[in-house]
Formats: C-alpha cells, sequence, structure tokens
C-alpha cells in the first residue's frame, strides 16, 4: 500500500513539475519583457515588444489535459495529502482498536474486576 501511494506521488512530482516550471519562466518572461518596454531604443523594437508583451499576458499559459483540469502543483499537492491523511486515519482506526482492548484490560486489571466484566458503560 505504501509503495503504491510513494509511486503514484513520484508520478505526480515528474508530470507536474515540467508544467510548474513553465508556468513560472512564463510569469519570468513577463517581467522581463515589462522591464524591456521601459528601454526603448528604437520605434522598431518598441513596436514589436508591445506586440509580444500582449501575446505573453493575453495568453495564459496552463497544462490541461484533454480540457479537463489544470495540472497545477497546489491541486495534487492537495489531492496527494488528501489520499495520504485517508490511508493513515483509517490505519489508525485499527490500532485504536487495539488501544482501547488493552484500556478495558488494564482498567479491569487495576480495579481486580473478571476479565468478562462489562466495561461498555465506563467508556
Amino acid at each position: 500500500m505504501v509503495s503504491w501511494v510513494v509511486m503514484l506521488t513520484v508520478w505526480a512530482i515528474v508530470i507536474i513539475e515540467p508544467c510548474h516550471r513553465t508556468e513560472r519562466e512564463t510569469s519570468r518572461t513577463s517581467i522581463l519583457l515589462c522591464k524591456l518596454s521601459l528601454k526603448r531604443t528604437n520605434q522598431a523594437m518598441a513596436t514589436e515588444t508591445q506586440i509580444f508583451i500582449r501575446s505573453v499576458l493575453m495568453n495564459k499559459v496552463a497544462f490541461a489535459p484533454l480540457g479537463v483540469c489544470e495540472l497545477k502543483r497546489s491541486y495534487i499537492i492537495g489531492s496527494i495529502l488528501n489520499y495520504w491523511v485517508g490511508t493513515w486515519g483509517g490505519a489508525a482506526k485499527t490500532h485504536l482498536i487495539q488501544l482501547e482492548r488493552t484500556q478495558r484490560a488494564v482498567f479491569k486489571t487495576g480495579w481486580s474486576l473478571s476479565y468478562r466484566f462489562p466495561t461498555t458503560d465506563n467508556f
């Protein structure tokens, strides 16, 4: 079970990380273009820079396979964490049953009660 979760986590990181880096570089490119537009050397370069800035700002870079959902780091991390919490939360219930049985046995031993004494009213 753990190996399956680890494999899915690694797979998600391998798929999502290049998408995240591309989005980050796109935002960096737009910042550099804005700085470049402030330093106007000639009219032809200023015109081409403005067209490129509009193109970058108007066309948002997003990775959405089949247009279903965007591949973002926060979405994937959230779903992985939800899966881990659910998996380990289910495992904790089995350990809690063993802990409860041990607690009842210690209670009965401490009060010198029979092992068949009902403790449902005490817990």
